[in-house]
């Protein structure tokens, strides 16, 4: 008999942890069945969020709901959950829900975060739509998460009427240099 766990959501829903196969890969689902505190008898064990596991309550609720919302800021805490259950499912779903209103977003912010949680084709996305005249709004905010990498990207891609040199590249030229003149 195959078991399933109920978990009754601080925002009074309830929910089939077997629709959600993350859920029964977080540690407080397998402590729980670890322990062996439920009745064997049962078919459905039920869990009741708390204050001190609400985040796993706000995660199924942004879930649960059709619409993702339009701040940045609770689709970052969303990104740093899926990422701490490890939800390649619902990270896709956030990264092509960005695609699609990216122009509801700071084009900058949307950079950032893509280079943060490894968002490849936002990544690419943006750095398409960024101009150089979009890196005046360039904050240490914004660039709190981007690496030195990232950032040369960034200018490589936002000043595509320049030419720019690959610092390999650049550094193996001067070394050949070098060692040509003795």
């Amino acid at each position: 008999m195959k078991r399933e766990i109920e978990l009754v959501s601080c925002f009074k829903g309830k929910f089939k942890v077997a629709d959600y196969h993350l859920l029964s890969r977080s540690e407080l689902f397998r402590d729980l069945l670890d322990s062996g505190d439920y009745n064997d008898s049962e078919s459905t064990t039920t869990i009741e969020t708390t204050e001190s596991n609400k985040q796993l309550s706000d995660y199924i609720h942004l879930l649960e709901t059709t619409n993702l919302p339009d701040n940045l800021l609770l689709l970052t805490d969303l990104l740093v959950l899926t990422d701490k259950y490890k939800d390649a499912t619902s990270t896709k779903l956030i990264e092509n829900y960005l695609l699609i209103n990216y122009d509801k977003f700071d084009k900058l912010e949307l950079y950032s975060l893509s280079c943060r949680f490894q968002l490849d084709s936002l990544r690419s996305h943006q750095l398409n739509i960024i101009d150089k005249d979009d890196l005046a709004e360039l904050s240490t905010h914004t660039a709190t998460f981007l690496g030195s990498a990232d950032l040369y990207h960034l200018i490589k891609h936002s000043h595509k009427d320049r030419k720019f040199e690959d610092p390999q590249e650049t550094i193996q030229q001067n070394f050949d240099n070098y060692r040509s003149m003795y």
